[in-house]
């Protein structure tokens, strides 16, 4: 039998232990949750900026009497299109794919790097008295839209450009900026208004999307004189820069520029990067190729090839194609 004094010991013992050991664990589960929650809160933000820089372009037209849709990716981050789905005017479902449909082309879902183009083929068949709309759904679950025909403020910006500019639709709203690093593009914006600093800092380029709709639909193919024009006044003197057109897989601009060929109605993300023609060389000013704090620069395209040749045929065919295209300005900022 234990005297008193010690039972009352003996029995704080096994409650002090009681209380470490319940308390323990019930430290290390609410440590443990809040660490799962912390972990989903991240992620979560992470998912919603992602989503933020997906963005999708989406053109649709028919080819001998099939639907097909052009689809650009103009964002920052790959995207993944998982269904496609087409309507009338009424809101009727004419045709709906996903990941098991067996006639579209190329089959769902279909990735896009940032840069990159796809053409997806469905058996939508035209009917003159329909107006079609196309929506597509991506993987993080934005959806993007187009109509056919074309709205009619569509139809007024391609007659613009088109028929008072030239061959070359331009989307002004595409035009953006990047950083280049070991032949890397990474993307800082739209251009329309960039620093100083980082124009005299780092290798840059530029991108924008253009469409062929030449009036007689022929090809053009453009040639390593193809170029981004930037110019601007200093007192009395002008000053320019320039950035040579480069071929590219995804966000990786390669040594060597292979020429590229506009199909009709087809967008086409352009990248301009270069120093010299038909190689890469990095863009990166110094003096007084600078512009100074404050200067609105205008900026041209000066595109040169072919129109109507076939690609086999231009190395040996003289260019007959050449544009001149006032596109916007930049602002470079102090």
């Amino acid at each position: 039998m234990l005297k008193r004094g010690v039972s009352g010991i003996v029995a704080a013992a096994m409650l002090f232990t009681m209380l470490f050991t319940v308390g323990t664990t019930y430290l290390i589960a609410v440590n443990q949750i809040n660490k799962l929650y912390v972990r989903a809160h991240v992620e979560n933000s992470a998912q919603a900026q992602d989503i933020l820089k997906e963005k999708l372009e989406l053109m649709v037209d028919f080819v001998n009497d099939q639907m097909r849709v052009v689809v650009t990716n103009k964002g920052v981050i790959s995207s993944a299109v998982v269904a496609l789905t087409v309507r009338n005017k009424e809101g009727q479902i004419l045709a709906y794919y996903n990941t098991s449909s067996t006639s579209i082309a190329p089959k769902l879902p279909i990735f896009l790097n940032p840069l990159a183009s796809e053409t997806i083929n469905t058996d939508v068949v035209y009917s003159s008295a329909t107006q079609y709309q196309v929506k597509l759904l991506t993987e993080r679950g934005n959806i993007y839209s187009a109509t056919y025909p074309p709205v009619n403020n569509e139809l007024a910006a391609r007659a613009l450009s088109s028929g008072a500019i030239g061959d070359l639709y331009l989307d002004f709203d595409s035009y953006g900026y990047y950083r280049v690093s070991y032949q890397t593009l990474y993307y800082q914006g739209q251009a329309f208004t960039i620093p100083r600093s980082f124009i005299s800092t780092y290798s840059s380029a530029f991108s924008v999307v253009v469409t062929n709709l030449n009036a007689a639909q022929k090809n053009i193919i453009l040639d390593g004189y193809t170029r981004i024009f930037q110019f601007w006044g200093v007192g009395s003197s002008m000053r320019r820069a320039t950035w040579y057109i480069v071929s590219n897989q995804s966000n990786t601009i390669l040594n060597t520029y292979t020429p590229i060929e506009l199909e009709y109605d087809k967008p086409k993300v352009l990248v301009f990067a270069s120093r010299t023609p038909y190689t890469f060389q990095p863009v990166t000013l110094s003096g007084d190729e600078v512009p100074p704090s404050g200067t609105l620069a205008g900026v041209l395209i000066l595109s040169h090839g072919w129109i109507g040749v076939d690609y086999s045929q231009i190395w040996s065919t003289p260019a007959n194609y050449g544009q001149n295209s006032p596109y916007v300005t930049t602002l470079y900022s102090g």
